[in-house]
């Protein structure tokens, strides 16, 4: 439910529910094999005590399956949280003006960053330049916010966002590339201990798919496992 997770964290057991579009039956397999009509069919939610690969499917009447869909699930100890010394609200920030596609492109043309200032939150990534309706004469750029973001307390994590890409702690946590940067596709989570954890965020100024990435508000989302819904993470949880 919810269906933009593929990547489930969790520290001591978890338990993993489906549904599907049709009212068909769904078959699973978690040996890494790919299902089949006579996998094993769920009926209830899959609980996992160690990291596991799951794979699902629906099976229509005919024998015929939907394209599998393929969660890993993963036991994490929580990482640690970093001593800060002195740190003051905000994120640093580095654009560099340009069409980047992707984040090899953008990589290879920072010698050195255009502008750099200190932002309040990741909003700020995506609106540098104004844009038009039209997109007509938008001077494109990426730019990247790097500093620490403030977890309350221990637990596993669920980010989402619609920027290039999410860093926590030097991991890759979402990777948007070549995505549409309309809806968020790749929410991932992550054990985190309470505290200070590092965070890096790249916005890229493109149009894929006809849409283009300065459209989206830059906002990275996080929620606590077992909570509903998706909070903005806000200007009193991000430091430098």
């Amino acid at each position: 439910p919810g269906g933009s997770c593929d990547f489930i964290a969790f520290i001591d057991t978890v338990s993993v529910s489906f549904k599907t579009s049709r009212p068909e039956r769904m078959v699973y397999t978690l040996d890494g094999s790919e299902p089949t009509a006579q996998s094993a069919e769920y009926t209830a939610p899959l609980h996992f005590e160690e990291s596991a690969t799951i794979k699902i499917a629906t099976a229509l009447p005919s024998g015929k399956l939907s394209k599998v869909r393929t969660i890993t699930v993963e036991k994490q100890s929580p990482l640690q949280a970093k001593e800060v010394a002195k740190p003051a609200n905000g994120l640093n920030m580095g654009v560099k003006y340009g069409t980047f596609l992707n984040v090899d492109q953008f990589n290879k043309a920072i010698d050195k960053f255009d502008t750099e200032k200190v932002i309040k939150t990741t909003r700020e990534l995506t609106s540098v330049v104004k844009t038009s309706e039209s997109m007509r004469g938008v001077k494109q750029y990426g730019a990247v916010a790097t500093g620490y973001v403030n977890i309350e307390e221990d637990g596993v994590y669920f980010f989402s966002s619609e920027l290039e890409e999410v860093w926590i702690d030097g991991q890759l946590l979402i990777n948007n590339r070549d995505e549409v940067k309309r809806f968020s596709r790749k929410d991932k989570s992550i054990a985190l201990a309470k505290g200070m954890h590092e965070i890096k965020a790249v916005f890229l100024g493109h149009i894929i798919g006809g849409w283009p990435s300065n459209w989206n508000d830059g906002s990275i989302k996080i929620k606590k496992a077992g909570t509903e819904k998706f909070e903005t993470i806000g200007a009193e949880k991000l430091f430098h």
